[in-house]
């Protein structure tokens, strides 16, 4: 008992700095940092947005264009310095959730929130696959920053349809759907409704912009996302179906507890887990299962709980102890493809190994792949 008064107190009684800074490195240390796979594609976009130079099977990347557009107006030409310009997305989005905890919460919950945050994949997504992520994933949170100013709200919503359409539009619906829903179950409207309503019509504004950009430039691309799925729809359904257990276990991974004990938690509960059940459902024709279903549900997961004060309350500070050492002593739960991946904090060090040991890293075109064989 004396060990989880220790951790008890490490986590409620240890200065809001320290807190954070070794929960958060305790994190990377679990997920390790790497790239995309498709990296050296984004790469390659950022060069010239504004031609085409992809085979039909790849076109759906270009349709993450916001990043590609901002590093190339910037002047980013080295493949590294387009590495460091994503993991500064990756880097805000960590602050931003914690500015946006002990902001909004009591300092008690905020730490609670930040736990649980780091149990869930989204934690950690933007640094286990620096890319087009780190940058979704960011704007989806400065969104809750801005949640009550239409006047930054929406650009910011027309941004995250031009960074990433798909990701973004369910992201949004998942919370506009739950309003719905709350009103449909208590029959009564709220103001809650304008920000993911306003947020959803930015993203679909920002998709059609982006496609009278391609328009104007004559960029070719095919339907994209939509034309990959078509292609691969068979084997996305055998994946689910083969691995099913494992993929469900990996979406949520630790948070599965945390929903567990909110379906107690007053009459509150039924609209956000239906939202979020029928949201979740895209994992069966999704390819990067833990990946997508951990953006486009992180929305749902920030606003009915990790920024919600009175669920946080409900939980002891010896229930957040021993889920924060179960955390810890777990490997991170990350599927892709139907099987299980690893930590890439190994790959980390034998790439330090390298630099020290030449004093360069050799990178080639299949580097990013890597890890994943």
């Amino acid at each position: 008992m004396i060990y989880f008064k220790k951790v008890e107190n490490f986590i409620f009684l240890s200065s809001k700095i320290s807190f954070s800074l070794l929960t958060i490195f305790l994190m990377l240390l679990k997920s390790g940092i790497w790239v995309m796979p498709t990296f050296e594609q984004s790469f390659i976009i950022a060069q010239n947005p504004f031609t085409n130079t992809f085979t039909d099977g790849e076109h759906f990347l270009f349709w993450n264009w916001l990043g590609p557009f901002i590093a190339y107006m910037i002047g980013i030409k080295h493949f590294f310095l387009y590495f460091i310009f994503h993991l500064f997305f990756s880097i805000s989005f960590l602050l931003l959730f914690i500015e946006l905890c002990f902001k909004n919460l009591t300092e008690r919950n905020a730490r609670v929130a930040l736990i649980i945050f780091l149990a869930l994949p989204a934690s950690f997504t933007s640094f286990f696959w620096v890319g087009y992520d780190s940058i979704t994933l960011f704007l989806l949170l400065l969104s809750f920053r801005y949640r009550r100013n239409i006047f930054i709200l929406l650009p910011v919503g027309i941004l995250l349809g031009m960074q990433h359409f798909e990701q973004s539009f369910f992201a949004s619906f998942g919370i506009f759907m739950s309003v719905v829903f709350n009103f449909l179950y208590n029959k009564k409207i709220t103001k809650q409704i304008l920000f993911p309503f306003i947020l959803l019509c930015g993203v679909i504004i920002g998709r059609l912009l982006l496609q009278i950009i391609f328009n104007y430039y004559g960029i070719h691309i095919n339907n994209g996302r939509l034309n990959w799925l078509q292609n691969h729809l068979s084997f996305l359904l055998n994946t689910f179906l083969l691995h099913f257990y494992t993929i469900i276990w990996s979406i949520f991974s630790l948070g599965w507890i945390v929903l567990l004990k909110y379906i107690k938690f007053k009459n509150k509960s039924l609209t956000f887990l239906i939202a979020l059940f029928l949201v979740s459902l895209i994992v069966i024709i999704s390819g990067d299962q833990t990946r997508v279903i951990a953006i486009i549900t992180f929305p749902l997961l920030l606003y009915y709980i990790l920024l919600n004060d009175e669920f946080l309350f409900t939980i002891t500070n010896q229930e957040v102890s021993i889920f924060f050492l179960t955390w810890l002593i777990m490997p991170i739960s990350w599927v892709w493809g139907g099987k299980g991946m690893w930590s890439l904090l190994p790959y980390d060090l034998k790439l330090v190994a390298s630099l020290i040991k030449h004093g360069n890293i050799h990178w080639s075109v299949n580097s990013a792949w890597l890890p994943f064989y």
